[in-house]
């Protein structure tokens, strides 16, 4: 059963044919919509409440700490009390931007987001853009709170550290692009044990269809070159990664 353990349902792209989105995703018995504000987490949540296989994580992007204070995570603390919330996400360091918040908010935000995820005892969900070693010493802060690093970017050696950890790493689209292969050489030393597959819809669409808006359905192209990849049947990384997310979100679906 094919999995999509990261995708922006709650995007406007989405609004006008979401009914289609989802139909043309039959084939998955999962998709998780994490939040980016406070606003996002909660149209996630409404979603996850309306559609049985959709469930939601809350949290704040690094690229939206601007305004980040002790209200935002008294209210992500309220959102994540649902059952349908699994994780604390998307969050992290975005250094991409100029007019990103300062690092140190980022770091701030990220630090408290995690500390929510360990109280409630849910994992969380790792943006990492140009931050790379930031990131991995701040997971190393909370050795016993497990994450996951959505969109995998870093080299094996920040893989290996993150798997002796117990986290996970997160692969979509960008899998499958022509300029990838580090990232390639890399997967293909992970355990699939530890592998989640995702869309991040509606960015970074595979090929053949990249250009295009992403959508859940797209994430059986990711499973197939992940396959190529691993040279192990498709079968076998269907069953494995929806095992893994089962394992790391601790729900059956």
């Amino acid at each position: 059963m094919l999995t999509d353990t990261h995708c922006h349902l709650d995007d406007q792209s989405y609004q006008n044919d979401l009914e289609e989105v989802l139909k043309n995703a039959y084939n998955l018995g999962f998709i998780l919509n994490p939040g980016c504000d406070l606003k996002t987490s909660q149209v996630a949540l409404n979603l996850a409440k309306k559609y049985p296989k959709i469930y939601a994580a809350v949290g704040i992007h690094p690229s939206e700490t601007g305004n980040y204070n002790i209200k935002t995570l008294d209210y992500l603390n309220k959102l994540a009390q649902d059952d349908k919330v699994l994780a604390i996400g998307e969050i992290g360091l975005d250094y991409h931007y100029e007019d990103n918040p300062n690092p140190e908010i980022q770091k701030k935000a990220f630090r408290d987001q995690i500390e929510l995820a360990r109280d409630l005892k849910i994992p969380y969900i790792v943006h990492d853009r140009e931050s790379h070693q930031d990131i991995l010493d701040i997971i190393k802060e909370y050795p016993n709170q497990k994450c996951v690093v959505h969109a995998f970017s870093g080299d094996l050696e920040m893989a290996k550290e993150l798997i002796e950890m117990d986290n996970y790493l997160s692969v979509g689209g960008v899998l499958t692009f022509k300029n990838a292969n580090d990232l390639r050489k890399v997967i293909k030393e992970i355990p699939i044990e530890k592998i989640l597959l995702e869309t991040d819809g509606p960015y970074l669409t595979p090929v053949p269809y990249r250009g295009k808006r992403n959508q859940p359905a797209y994430v059986e192209y990711v499973a197939n070159t992940l396959a190529r990849i691993k040279e192990i049947p498709v079968e076998t990384i269907v069953t494995r990664t929806a095992q893994n997310a089962r394992e790391f979100f601790e729900i059956e679906f």
